[in-house]
């Protein structure tokens, strides 16, 4: 099962509704952390330090983020991207199915957008 970073960005209905599903959940917030206010940078190295899969509603920024990481020769420890867009259930649905079925390194330097599946 993956290690979860939660941007603090994410629709928490969605946070509330995976920790509802997947009891053993292993995640973590910025919040939690203390560092609400850290870059979208230092938000993917703090993860990747951590094996921690991003997941985030910040399309833009965080695809910038991860990209100068590849550009500087850095890696992320994956970015799963949430379009708003996207229905609550639907999105809790495909997140339970990758985090629960995906070995932690299956997303190692990958963007993925949802839908997935």
């Amino acid at each position: 099962m993956l290690r979860i970073f939660f941007d603090h960005d994410l629709n928490h209905k969605i946070i509330k509704g995976l920790t509802k599903r997947i009891s053993d959940l292993d995640y973590i917030t910025p919040l939690t952390l203390g560092n609400i206010d850290e870059s979208d940078a230092n938000h993917l190295k703090w993860a990747w330090e951590n094996r921690r899969v991003t997941i985030s509603h910040d399309v833009n920024t965080m695809t910038d983020a991860a990209n100068q990481r590849f550009a500087n020769g850095e890696s992320i420890w994956g970015l799963i991207l949430v379009p708003q867009s996207l229905p609550i259930g639907d999105v809790i649905e495909e997140l339970m199915f990758i985090i629960s079925c995906s070995d932690e390194n299956d997303f190692e330097n990958l963007i993925v957008f949802l839908p997935f599946l």
